[in-house]
C-alpha cells in the first residue's frame, strides 16, 4: 500500500491548505484550489471538492482514485445535456478518469509523486471548468473506452510505447512493421492495451 512521505505531507500542506492527509484512511480530503490557463484560453481560478483515495494502491506504478465528492462535474453534465464521460467520469464508479492507464508511464516515468499528481490534476480540472463555462475544451480530450485504445493504436507517436508494452505484456519482442501491422486488428488491440 502506497502512503504519503513526510515530504509528500508537507508540501501538500504548503501548496494546497485546503486538503487534509488522513493517514489511517489513507486519503486526502477537501478542496482543490487552483488558477490556470491555457495557450490563449481564458484564465480560470476555480474549486473542487475531491476525495482522493490512495488505499487502493498497491505500489506508485498506478494513480490513487478521484472523486467529485460534491458531484458539481455531475451536475454540470446533467445540466449541460451531455453524456458524464465527456466530463471524465468512469461509469462504474464515478471516479475521474484522469488518463488510460496504458499512458502511465509515459506522465509519471519515475512513478506517482504529490507534486505531478497534483499539476496533472489541476490540470484536469482547469479542462472541465473551461468546458463547463464555455462549451468548448481548451485542448482535445482524450477519448474514452475501447474508442482510446484504438485512437492510442493509430498515434504514431504511441508505436515505440506500444512496442515497449507488446514486450513486457508478452515477453518477446516484435518489429515496428509486424506491430503496426497487427494494429490493424481491433481484437489485437483490445487485448494489448486493455489492463
Amino acid at each position: 500500500m502506497v502512503k504519503l512521505t513526510d515530504e509528500e505531507i508537507k508540501w501538500l500542506g504548503e501548496k494546497f491548505p485546503q486538503l487534509n492527509y488522513n493517514i489511517d484512511a489513507n486519503e486526502i480530503v477537501g478542496t482543490v484550489k487552483f488558477k490556470r490557463n491555457y495557450k490563449d484560453c481564458q484564465t480560470i481560478s476555480d474549486s473542487y471538492k475531491v476525495r482522493i483515495d490512495l488505499s487502493k494502491m498497491k505500489d506508485r506504478q498506478c494513480l490513487p482514485n478521484v472523486y467529485n465528492t460534491d458531484n458539481r462535474i455531475l451536475s454540470a453534465a446533467k445540466r449541460k445535456g451531455i453524456d458524464f464521460k465527456d466530463f471524465h467520469i468512469n461509469e462504474y464508479d464515478d471516479s475521474l478518469c484522469l488518463m488510460l492507464p496504458v499512458k502511465f508511464k509515459q506522465y509519471y516515468p519515475s512513478g506517482f509523486n504529490i507534486p505531478d499528481f497534483m499539476k496533472h490534476l489541476c490540470n484536469h480540472l482547469y479542462w472541465v471548468s473551461h468546458y463547463e463555462r464555455y462549451e468548448k475544451e481548451p485542448w482535445e480530450s482524450e477519448k474514452h473506452g475501447e474508442e482510446a485504445l484504438f485512437e492510442m493504436a493509430k498515434d504514431p507517436t504511441q508505436i515505440y510505447y506500444i512496442r515497449k508494452l507488446y514486450k513486457k505484456r508478452y515477453r518477446k519482442s516484435i518489429s515496428i512493421l509486424e506491430l503496426k501491422n497487427k494494429l490493424n486488428d481491433p481484437l489485437f488491440i483490445i487485448q494489448l492495451l486493455k489492463q
